[in-house]
């Protein structure tokens, strides 16, 4: 059992789903006839099976596998920690299902036992904070999720000091949530630091420069700073074009950004040209009737 895992995480990093759950999957069932259904081995294979699961987009299935790795650690009193990372994993898939109540429940129990395990600084309390954060932002709870955000921001700080990609992440979501309550210069000024700190702490072509250059257009786009703006989603532009072709939603949705822009400035034949690239390319990825394209 422990051989065919060690495979299965080798296919997963290969990026060989089918294959990487086969192997889980007779680990799984080795394990379930060799132990009893309490003993810890199980609950980890169930632990990998469902983190496997969840990244091949199966939520059901990984749901089923991690609440069962979590009735098997919870019996064992030396395993707090674990039991928190599931809730962490469990709060993830009810997020990505639309599930938030749910997510927050189970937020605040490993928030609980990281805070119990671990004391109210630890990087893991920092994480979950922020965490909580982004599920008060989805439910437009803005107050709530701008408290979250700031006291994960102090954590992350001290834990990791002012220049890693965690305090970065947390910055740029604070920022975003000031713009969505139109305190536009602090906003702007946070998601700069962002921008910074990914700067120098990725290559320069990597998916989360692209991400927060595209926040930090947005933002200026809708406080009518159109040059500025122009030159963080051209910016933007390049990297998703160097990451995924030319043929991509993101891109496609740069150049709609890119377009408007263009015909505010009176750049028409510009503006002509880019919008009608960015409509090309959304009719082929997702349909000439989709709303994107009619906007």
């Amino acid at each position: 059992a422990a051989v065919l895992l060690r495979m299965g995480q080798v296919y997963d990093l290969q990026v060989d789903n089918e294959e990487a759950m086969n192997c889980v999957t007779k680990a799984l069932d080795i394990r379930t006839k060799l132990f009893t259904k309490e003993d810890p081995r199980v609950a980890e294979t169930y632990l990998i099976c469902g983190r496997l699961l969840e990244d091949w987009g199966d939520l059901e299935e990984a749901m089923s596998c991690f609440q069962n790795a979590l009735q098997i650690y919870q019996l064992q009193k030396d395993e707090d920690k674990v039991v928190a990372t599931i809730h962490d994993q469990i709060a993830g898939i009810y997020a990505e299902k639309g599930a938030l109540d749910e997510a927050v429940e189970s937020y605040n129990e490993a928030l609980s036992i990281y805070q119990d395990q671990l004391g109210d600084r630890s990087s893991e309390v920092g994480h979950t904070l922020r965490n909580l954060g982004a599920i008060f932002d989805s439910k437009k709870d803005y107050e709530t999720s701008y408290k979250y955000y700031m006291d994960a921001l102090k954590i992350l700080r001290q834990v990791f000091g002012d220049k890693d990609l965690s305090v970065a992440l947390c910055l740029n979501n604070v920022g975003i949530n000031l713009a969505r309550r139109k305190k536009y210069r602090k906003a702007i000024d946070l998601c700069t630091v962002a921008l910074r700190i990914r700067k120098a702490g990725l290559p320069k072509n990597h998916l989360e420069i692209a991400d927060t250059l595209t926040n930090l257009a947005n933002i200026l786009d809708d406080c009518n700073k159109d040059t500025q703006a122009l030159k963080f989603y051209s910016e933007a532009l390049v990297i998703y074009k160097d990451n995924f072709g030319k043929d991509n939603e993101d891109v496609a949705n740069c150049l709609k950004s890119i377009g408007f822009i263009k015909i505010r400035l009176d750049h028409i034949d510009e503006a002509i040209s880019t919008l009608t690239e960015a409509l090309r390319i959304l009719r082929m990825k997702i349909g000439a009737d989709s709303l994107p394209c009619s906007e």
